[in-house]
């Protein structure tokens, strides 16, 4: 993962891929809604590379967790 668009805590935040956008050939746009906690309801985005999808549609709807560590996120499936 690349950067979240706006700054989140360090932490866990179960979320679900509400948009998906491809950027170029490698890397990919996604629009999370936070689902638990202070932050829910909250829509990021968060630009990913390598997503093992051919069609970046089929990763809308997916529940996911978004992982902040350092400032840097990463989305778990």
């Amino acid at each position: 993962m690349e950067s979240v668009d706006f700054a989140m805590h360090d932490g866990e935040y179960d979320a679900f891929v509400v948009w998906a956008d491809a950027l170029d050939d490698t890397r990919v746009a996604l629009e999370l809604t936070i689902t638990t906690g202070a932050h829910k309801g909250d829509v990021v985005t968060v630009r990913a590379s390598n997503l093992p999808v051919r069609d970046v549609l089929d990763l809308v709807g997916l529940p996911c967790t978004l992982r902040v560590s350092a400032g840097q996120p990463h989305v778990s499936w």
